[in-house]
């Protein structure tokens, strides 16, 4: 069910002055045509009826095909006859207006890893074409379980690796993979609490034992914290540290927590990109040697995204030669 909440009165039919403030729609698909109109609920017959004199068919009668194919969730919004396209993920409940006219949505599900630069291009972006850039950032096991739920989504930014299944598997567009750059796995502290040594292993293992609390992303979902958790098996201390171990669903996530810290010697690990984005943690150094996991993370077009031209031009600017010096700002590195 879609409430939509409308600006300003909508006639029951044409050139009539009688009508609703609100209306709500459900989406119901037309099997012949794949296409979706839109119909109104008994609770919206009744809204209407008490308007307008019990003229709800009417009103329900000017709802009219949509001329291009739509997603499941999205649905037509009617003002003074005319129709207004929704695009919007399901769990949006209202079309945004500017100037009375509907304005379209590029919809985005990123790893935690890429939140700084995509925010950045997103903002230049909406501004140079009107699009609204709607983005939601955690652990990339957590984004690509959204997805293989079906998530309205244009663009899918998680590791390459999970980028590849996701084609294989129909969900991002063959072809539409672009690359960001490389994110190493680093060390953090709170915002001027003293640096630790983290130039070797050994010297690493011993500030990690020493630690009163070790922060990091959930190993179950994110890049990071699976790195964290090699890095404790390599060391041979995941026992001693376990009970400081502290997991969050995501780097930032974990960064908050440690800038908001008061306890004496307290660390974190997470992408180096996470890091850099906190201005209230400081970042330490990477991890050192055999202990560092280095994840390319990549975009891709869904399969079913319903602005695709948008969707591709976006993913251009986000991953192209004009952005490097934004992703390497950021943390990304590249091999050319």
């Amino acid at each position: 069910m879609i409430a939509a909440k409308f600006p300003r009165e909508i006639p029951a039919q044409k050139g009539d002055n009688q009508g609703v403030r609100a209306v709500e729609l459900r989406v119901v698909r037309d099997p012949h045509r794949a296409q979706v109109h839109g119909e109104l609920t008994p609770s919206a017959r009744q809204e209407l009826a008490a308007h307008d004199g019990g003229n709800a068919v009417r009103l329900e009668e000017a709802f009219h095909e949509v001329g291009f194919r739509r997603m499941p969730g999205d649905v037509d919004l009617f003002h003074g006859g005319k129709s207004l396209p929704r695009r919007a993920a399901p769990r949006t409940c209202a079309t945004i207006f500017a100037n009375g006219e509907a304005m379209a949505i590029i919809r985005i599900l990123s790893a935690g890893a890429a939140q700084a630069v995509v925010e950045k291009i997103a903002a230049g972006y909406s501004r140079d074409t009107g699009y609204t850039i709607e983005a939601d950032f955690s652990a990339v096991g957590a984004m690509k379980a959204r997805v293989a739920a079906g998530e309205a989504v244009d663009i899918i930014i998680l590791t390459g690796a999970l980028i590849d299944e996701l084609v294989e598997s129909g969900q991002v567009a063959r072809g539409s993979r672009a690359d960001l750059g490389t994110v190493g796995t680093g060390v953090a502290v709170r915002a001027g609490t003293p640096l630790p040594d983290v130039s070797s292993a050994r010297v690493l293992r011993g500030n990690l034992l020493a630690a009163t609390k070790v922060v990091c992303p959930d190993p179950a979902t994110a890049t990071a914290g699976k790195v964290v958790m090699q890095a404790l098996e390599r060391l041979g201390i995941v026992d001693p540290v376990k009970p400081h171990l502290r997991f969050f669903p995501n780097g930032y996530a974990a960064m908050r927590d440690l800038a908001g810290g008061r306890a004496p010697y307290e660390m974190g690990i997470t992408q180096i990109t996470e890091i850099l984005a906190n201005p209230g943690v400081t970042y330490v150094g990477p991890l050192p040697g055999e202990l560092q996991a280095r994840t390319v993370y990549s975009a891709g077009l869904a399969s079913r995204s319903a602005e695709p031209g948008a969707a591709r031009d976006f993913i251009s600017r986000l991953t192209g030669a004009s952005a490097r010096p934004v992703l390497a700002a950021a943390g990304y590195e590249f091999d050319r």
